[in-house]
């Protein structure tokens, strides 16, 4: 019997790397949404409808959005920073925003000038807010 080592196996068309790891992707994505929305869930009511309503009217006035845009324009913001992960999140899943092309950019906020924030395209630059 022929001994496969793991590089082999997973250099195989159709291989996958066993059933341990055929889930983890789908998990991890899982645990990150659910702390997004545990924290989105903890924060002022009306928050996060007024934090989307900002984003989507920031993405209709321009054709890239960053963090810092967006925080130039924020009048209100959660308690928490990682509660505009769900705001970002609901504005990819709604076609607001494209989650596929966004490239990094570093914040300029003091402090956080070594991480890198993506830059969305809008998918919704240039429409007119739709008559209520």
């Amino acid at each position: 019997m022929t001994r496969i080592g793991v590089g082999d196996y997973a250099s195989r068309p159709d291989a996958s790397l066993g059933p341990l790891f055929d889930h983890a992707a789908e998990e991890e994505a899982a645990r990150r949404d659910a702390g997004i929305d545990r924290a989105t869930s903890g924060q002022p009511i009306g928050w996060p409808e007024e934090a989307y309503r900002t984003l989507v009217e920031l993405a209709r006035s321009q054709p890239t959005v960053h963090i810092d845009d967006y925080r130039a324009v924020l009048v209100r913001t959660g308690g928490r920073p990682n509660a505009m992960g769900g705001i970002w999140k609901r504005a990819i899943k709604e076609g607001v925003l494209d989650g596929e092309t966004a490239t990094l950019r570093p914040s300029s906020v003091p402090g956080q000038r070594r991480h890198k924030a993506p830059v969305y395209t809008s998918l919704v630059y240039g429409q007119r807010k739709a008559a209520a």
